[in-house]
């Protein structure tokens, strides 16, 4: 009857999730409550937004986020020890003061190398001529009409291209052609994960009268 309240806790990552959740929260618990009773709580903030910036800037810049937190603490450490020191608060607000630059920073940072992908972002001219080259030099194809890539992500290309394939193939050649052009775009380049290419017969552009 209660089957439907027992039989989740039999799967590990529930078991797993919970002894998590409980010991967030008992030493969560146990530490606020220091935190509390000897006055450290503007302290332990600090400390804590001070972790953020260094976590974003490790990311950036492909270091272990470990490092990136820790730089970030020591930072807000030493604004936060240097006023308890010398009883003067002025050093905890140059503390806060040069968190807050190393958030304008990561937030110049993020603006460069992410706004072009929310607006969309085509593969670097050297990436774009090696897959042109693959493609060029592809036994069954006549010409490149076209290529086109964006980034999907940092990680992941689209490719879109027309082409001149040998008319002679027949159907199912020309699907097996491109299968293996479609390989051999992404050996050169694994991050072109979404391959389309769409085979057409290439026209001149019309001369244009005066």
């Amino acid at each position: 009857m209660l089957d439907w309240l027992t039989a989740p806790w039999s799967e590990p990552v529930l078991l797993r999730a919970f002894a998590e959740v409980a010991l967030i929260g008992l030493v969560g618990g146990l530490l606020g409550c220091w935190l509390v009773l000897y006055e450290l709580s503007y302290s332990a903030e600090s400390l804590a937004h001070a972790l953020f910036p260094g976590l974003v800037g490790a990311a950036l810049l492909g270091v272990p986020l470990l490092l990136g937190g820790i730089a970030g603490v020591l930072v807000g450490a030493v604004g936060v020890v240097l006023a308890g020191v010398t009883d003067n608060a002025r050093w905890d607000g140059l503390g806060s003061l040069a968190i807050g630059v190393v958030l304008v920073l990561v937030a110049i940072v993020l603006v460069v190398e992410m706004g072009s992908l929310l607006v969309g972002e085509s593969a670097r001219p050297e990436d774009v001529a090696r897959i042109a080259a693959v493609v060029e030099r592809f036994p069954v194809v006549r010409r490149l009409i076209h290529l086109r890539t964006e980034h999907l992500g940092p990680d992941e290309i689209v490719v879109a291209l027309k082409a001149e394939f040998d008319p002679k193939l027949s159907i199912e050649q020309l699907a097996a052609e491109i299968d293996r052009l479609e390989a051999e775009i992404r050996a050169i380049d694994p991050r072109a994960t979404l391959i389309f290419v769409e085979p057409d017969v290439y026209r001149a552009p019309a001369a244009r009268s005066d």
